[in-house]
């Protein structure tokens, strides 16, 4: 049996989207927490810019570098159907589940929280 995994590029809008929801969470937090001590202002003290702007920055690089998406193709085996049956229940408890198939091809989705 022969393995060959590839994994995608990193996705720039993925990687936006992080930064826009980090950035967004964390000075609006501190904005919000700002407004209730009665003196708003957007940064914390001088040398806050560094946790306010380039931690999500770098959260978000970091995320989207971890967290790809890619391929995995298994050629060369005996008994495809009992390897399909392996897979399919080993996915499972890694809450995944078969989408669509195709000419020997099957796809794995990740369920989201909402779909499990």
């Amino acid at each position: 049996m022969q393995f060959e995994k590839k994994l995608f590029k990193i996705s720039l809008v993925e990687t936006f989207l992080y930064f826009t929801l980090m950035f967004i969470l964390f000075n609006g937090a501190f904005f919000l927490y700002s407004l209730i001590e009665g003196k708003p202002r957007i940064l914390a003290y001088e040398s806050s810019w560094i946790t306010q702007f380039i931690l999500p920055v770098f959260y978000a690089i970091i995320q989207t570098a971890i967290n790809r998406n890619g391929t995995l193709k298994i050629s060369e085996f005996q008994d495809s159907s009992a390897l399909i049956e392996k897979i399919d229940i080993y996915l499972a408890g890694r809450a995944y589940a078969g989408s669509k198939t195709g000419d020997q091809t099957f796809y794995y989705v990740r369920k989201s929280a909402l779909g499990k």
